[in-house]
């Protein structure tokens, strides 16, 4: 049988797996993302032999590596051009240097295209087939499907939904913007808000934490707490700020949620849906469904995947 690696590389996690055509995954390894553009690699290396062994040891063969990534990029080179959470890798040819690694195709995509791509395939979009998929993870990234196809733009950047502005003279932002949708609706934007909040909440459990993570905010506000309902709060009106913007300009059919910072979902979706109504012409707002992502955390893989059988060449590559 023919599987491919398939690694989304985060700003957090690095996750690598052995995948069919058909989305099934026979094997996953994961790390966390080292800091290094040297560590990077043969992180990225090892989880590809580690992978590789167990399907040499069930017959698989493996023909290429599918990488997501969160970055602007030249999918067709290969090159990461700017990685906000993952600077270290800002212009790398990836592609070339794990071909010369591994000795198989690699094929690079934008990590939220592959979410895309791996929600409309094998997840909640199925069936639709104009769709944006915004991802909630430490940044805010996003993918448009457009009548059945990925729209990446003349420059191959389209899609950056989390670098958006929604607040004009707001937080500074890694990509050099000011009040981008990414500082105030990822899981690092919720961290930010809770410090900035909490000198109000002096009552709140998160009140004199040393050690923030946006899942601890998550819990408090699942408890009711005051400080963790209003960063929710925040986060919810940003983000439906920026989808209504989205739905006025491409009509899509669907939006999809994901990433980690999505399992607030009923936390901050009233909230979105609320700015939504207010500010999105009224037909495609009730026609635009909003989706919580069905694939969790392999969103990308699963569309790192997709993307790599969709390319592989013709002339067969020895595996690895």
């Amino acid at each position: 049988m023919k599987v491919v690696l398939a690694c989304d590389l985060g700003g957090t996690n690095l996750r690598m797996a052995l995948v069919d055509k058909d989305g099934k995954m026979f094997y996953q390894s994961r790390s966390e993302t080292p800091k290094t553009r040297e560590e990077i690699i043969r992180k990225i290396v090892s989880l590809a032999e580690e992978c590789s062994y167990e399907a040499r040891r069930v017959g698989y063969e493996v023909n290429a590596l599918g990488i997501a990534a969160p970055a602007t990029l030249n999918s067709e080179k290969g090159i990461i051009m700017k990685a906000p959470n993952v600077p270290a890798l800002d212009g790398m040819p990836i592609c070339s240097v794990l071909e010369n690694e591994l000795k198989i195709q690699c094929f690079l995509e934008n990590d939220a295209n592959a979410a895309a791509i791996g929600e409309q395939n094998f997840g909640s979009a199925r069936g639709f087939n104009s769709i944006v998929m915004v991802t909630l993870g430490t940044g805010v990234g996003g993918g448009i499907i457009l009548d059945g196809k990925l729209w990446r733009g003349i420059d191959g950047t389209a899609g950056e939904i989390g670098h958006i502005t929604v607040e004009p003279m707001g937080a500074s932002c890694g990509c050099g913007s000011r009040g981008c949708l990414e500082q105030y609706s990822s899981a690092s934007a919720i961290i930010r808000m809770t410090k900035e909040f909490r000198c109000d909440y002096p009552r709140s459990p998160l009140y004199s934490r040393l050690f923030l993570t946006a899942k601890d905010v998550y819990e408090a506000g699942k408890q009711g707490d005051k400080l963790a309902l209003k960063v929710f709060e925040q986060m919810g009106t940003y983000l439906g700020i920026g989808l209504a913007g989205l739905i006025n300009v491409l009509n899509p059919e669907a939006i999809v949620i994901g990433g980690g910072a999505s399992e607030g979902w009923e936390l901050f979706i009233p909230y979105t849906i609320e700015q939504i109504r207010k500010r999105a012409y009224e037909e495609p707002a009730q026609r635009a469904k909003l989706l919580k992502a069905e694939l969790g955390e392999m969103a990308g893989v699963l569309g790192a995947a997709k993307i790599a059988f969709d390319k592989m060449k013709s002339v067969a590559t020895p595996g690895i």
